[in-house]
């Protein structure tokens, strides 16, 4: 699963998204630009990319998606993922999957396992950051645009610490993610274990398990 990650700052976003030329020029629906935070949590605000007409909008989401039905978010922390493998067969992906999809744009996510009783974190990233499929929603009664992450089955590198991670988008699959003209087989076919030789594991201090240390220190070495 994804449960914190690394969520990159307004000059990081534009940079991401500059790899795919002049077509991925950014809207940004938001009174302030995005800040750097190294330790996203379950329910924060976190940056999405979605198709609006002819314009792509970068916009703040609630982690943790909260179908267009729901009276309240209470269930919402249960939906910060949605499995690739279930994703068609749950009540709350099911439409999203087929007509709201959004990359989110992440530096680099967290996973944690038990080393000598510790609960010991481990960094995955790349040097010029990630775009996870996500799936959103928007819910009118409560005025919140929500969004979940799209987990895959691990790679080589990810499984040494956990059997699943972000279903990792390529350049090449930004434009049929965010088409809601795609074909739910060809949206469906991009999610796969993450192919690219670029993915890095890095050791980081236990300051991380601490949800309210948010600095850089973060992802420093062990």
């Amino acid at each position: 699963m994804c449960g914190r990650f690394v969520s990159p700052d307004q000059a990081a976003i534009e940079r991401i998204f500059q790899l795919g030329g002049p077509r991925w020029r950014l809207v940004l629906k938001s009174d302030e630009p995005f800040i750097a935070r190294f330790n996203v949590a379950p329910t924060d605000p976190i940056p999405i990319v979605r198709r609006r007409k002819d314009e792509l909008e970068l916009a703040p989401a609630h982690w943790g998606l909260v179908p267009h039905w729901a009276a309240d978010a209470k269930s919402s922390f249960r939906m910060i993922n949605a499995r690739d493998d279930t994703i068609t067969k749950r009540r709350a992906f099911e439409k999203p999957i087929r007509q709201w999809r959004c990359l989110i744009p992440a530096l680099g996510w967290y996973e944690w396992r038990k080393e000598d009783g510790v609960r010991q974190p481990y960094y995955f990233y790349t040097d010029d950051g990630l775009t996870f499929a996500g799936i959103f929603a928007w819910n009118g009664t409560l005025s919140l645009l929500s969004c979940s992450i799209i987990t895959t089955a691990a790679n080589a590198l990810a499984a040494e610490v956990h059997d699943r991670m972000p279903a990792i988008l390529p350049v090449q699959a930004w434009e049929t993610w965010i088409d809601p003209g795609s074909s739910l087989d060809d949206v469906l076919g991009l999610l796969r274990p993450y192919g690219g030789n670029d993915l890095r594991k890095r050791r980081v201090s236990t300051y991380v398990n601490n949800v309210r240390n948010q600095g850089p220190e973060c992802i420093e070495p062990a």
